[in-house]
């Protein structure tokens, strides 16, 4: 059975959850905080670009090591719209091709249940037709 990871992110915070191939309830992995959380809303808006681009690189870099050690087969990538296109930019190739759902919402915040609304029956969809993997 494959695994699938969520990554649910925005420019601050983000969150790996785990499941099944056919997945049933969301599991948290690991929580990332970014270095510059508490001084991206009052940097300067260059300084916070840059802090950003550093964290979506650091995450980019974190689940690229993972898919190369096997902890993971398929990935959701859940982001706000700011930080979407970023994270997606920090992946590697063998990664991105990974993706089976990229969601422009924020969640780093929400409780497990709406995560679980937002991303399983994604999951159900893309598993019960493996060849619909939109390779981001």
């Amino acid at each position: 059975m494959s695994k699938i990871w969520v990554r649910v992110a925005d420019k601050k915070k983000a969150k790996i959850y785990a499941t099944a191939e056919v997945p049933s309830r969301l599991n948290l992995i690991e929580e990332f905080i970014s270095p510059m959380a508490s001084v991206i809303a009052s940097e300067k808006p260059a300084d916070a670009h840059t802090s950003t681009c550093e964290f979506a690189k650091y995450l980019g870099d974190i689940l690229g090591r993972a898919k190369s050690a096997g902890k993971f087969s398929w990935l959701v990538l859940v982001a706000d719209p700011q930080f979407i296109d970023r994270l997606k930019q920090s992946l590697d190739q063998a990664t991105k091709y990974c993706i089976i759902s990229a969601l422009e919402k924020n969640l780093t915040h929400a409780p497990m249940l709406e995560i679980e609304r937002s991303v399983l029956g994604i999951i159900e969809q893309a598993c019960s037709h493996p060849a619909g993997n939109t390779h981001y």
